[in-house]
């Protein structure tokens, strides 16, 4: 296992979806939400005890993160609603009224959007590196507004506006000083 670790992160992303895609196929075609009720309770109590056994390894191996969770309850939800949206999608073929219809194309919209989220969760844009500045920097106008609060408020508020990296002639401060004191003027 920890040989997947050492190849590129996009390699390991490529070979995570593939495994997931053929799980996923696998498990719709033996577990067809028609079948269910002769699931239990054999196998899926084996199912349910080896699934927790190769949660409680990944955690003590270090494997198991928020993230990881995240995307294992993301990939479950999946494979349920694709399971729902398969037997639904049975059913409006089998006997077309216009809600089998309807509720049929509710379902599969609700798959597409789970699949995207869990999709998004799969393969993240990476947020970390911030977008190269423009050539000639916008002018800014910064507005504080206030309403009697003290200058021991409005001062620091000040004070780091003015700290800011940025061109003193592209930056305009106001305050809008709704009780019209002296002090802030």
């Amino acid at each position: 296992m920890r040989f997947l670790l050492q190849l590129p992160l996009r390699t390991q992303k490529i070979i995570a979806t593939v495994v997931a895609a053929l799980l996923n196929a696998l498990l719709l075609w033996q577990f067809f939400p028609t079948r269910w009720p002769y699931l239990w309770p054999s196998p899926a109590v084996p199912i349910i005890l080896g699934s927790i056994l190769v949660l409680v390894w990944l955690r003590q191996q270090g494997y198991w993160t928020k993230t990881l969770a995240i995307r294992v309850a993301g990939v479950l939800l999946l494979f349920l609603s694709e399971a729902y949206a398969w037997h639904t999608l049975t059913i409006a073929w089998a006997h077309p009224t216009l809600v089998a219809i309807l509720q049929a194309i509710t379902v599969l919209w609700i798959s597409g959007v789970i699949a995207l989220g869990v999709l998004n969760q799969l393969w993240p844009r990476d947020n970390q590196v911030a977008p190269p500045l423009p050539a000639e920097l916008p002018e800014v106008a910064a507005v504080i507004p206030t309403y009697g609060e003290p200058i021991a408020v409005l001062e620091p508020v000040l004070q780091s506006l003015l700290a800011l990296d940025y061109p003193r002639d592209k930056l305009q401060i106001y305050i809008s000083d709704d009780g019209q004191r002296a002090e802030v003027q």
